[in-house]
């Protein structure tokens, strides 16, 4: 017996659907791109920027962890360890969620290595594996290996004017980084 009660038209039907949703804004923006550059005064250049730029966002809310392996994982990192219950009240319950579905959520983390857990009496204690850092880095990596043409100088390029919306005080941080690193990179050789 099928674990799923989706008949194989329904589930062709449902993923021609996403792919169409996806691709379908950047293939219309694309073919209007030539009304586009006239009456916005969009270069090539911006466009496809902004379509790299499109992309790569739907696909960070599906690299590595979904929505609530990310909002347990945030609570863990926020408020520390922590057993399924005192979770299920955190970040289950807001959400309308059953206590079966955070366990289970836990335990993908746990699978994932970015979590772990240790008996305390009968129940499971989780604590995050992983820091907000190294999941972020981890996150990135794996992001820009799923997305071809994704070359450093666009990423980089695409995190400053990230970093620029955001307002000076990010772009006075990130020279400080970049500063540091140098000096840091100097020193070692």
């Amino acid at each position: 017996m099928s674990r799923s009660s989706h008949s194989p038209n329904t589930v062709i039907a449902v993923a021609i659907a996403a792919a169409v949703s996806v691709a379908l804004p950047g293939f219309l923006v694309g073919g209007l791109s030539v009304q586009i550059r006239g009456e916005f005064g969009v270069a090539e250049g911006r466009y496809g920027w902004a379509m790299s730029t499109y992309f790569l966002a739907a696909t960070a809310g599906s690299v590595v962890l979904g929505r609530l392996e990310i909002a347990v994982l945030e609570a863990l990192w926020d408020a520390g360890p922590a057993d399924v219950s005192t979770m299920h009240a955190a970040v289950g319950e807001p959400r309308g969620l059953a206590r079966n579905t955070v366990q289970s959520t836990m335990e993908r983390l746990v699978r994932k290595e970015l979590a772990e857990r240790r008996k305390v009496g009968r129940a499971y204690e989780y604590r995050a594996r992983v820091s907000r850092s190294e999941w972020l880095g981890g996150a990135l990596e794996e992001l820009v290996s799923r997305v071809s043409g994704v070359d450093p100088p666009l990423l980089v390029s695409t995190f400053v004017e990230f970093a620029e919306r955001t307002g000076a005080a990010t772009l006075d941080e990130l020279e400080a980084l970049v500063r540091e690193r140098r000096r840091r990179s100097e020193d070692e050789s």
